[in-house]
């Protein structure tokens, strides 16, 4: 099943691209894509060469929006809420 169609992800956009280059070698393009459904969607485009112009990589986040057997969701980070507690035993001794 695709996450997106075709026209959804024609509507998305792109937030972010990073080359990436290790030890001066071209590895990976990332791309960081605002979806049409108002998800952020970080993606890796492993098959274009470090020419590879903007169109390219847009051509290749609609095909990952439409189709990647890869597709991994966002992970939400936790929820922290610190609440102060037993504040009336404040400065009491441990023993």
């Amino acid at each position: 099943m695709a996450l997106f169609t075709e026209a959804q992800a024609q509507a998305s956009k792109l937030e972010k691209t990073n080359k990436i280059v290790v030890n001066g070698v071209f590895s990976t393009w990332k791309a960081q894509i605002s979806g049409s459904d108002g998800q952020i969607y970080s993606i890796r485009i492993d098959n274009l060469a470090a020419d590879a112009n903007v169109a390219a990589i847009k051509n290749e986040a609609i095909a990952y929006l439409t189709g990647s057997v890869n597709y991994q969701p966002s992970v939400a980070g936790p929820t922290v809420v610190v609440s102060s507690e037993f504040a009336g035993s404040n400065g009491d001794n441990l023993g």
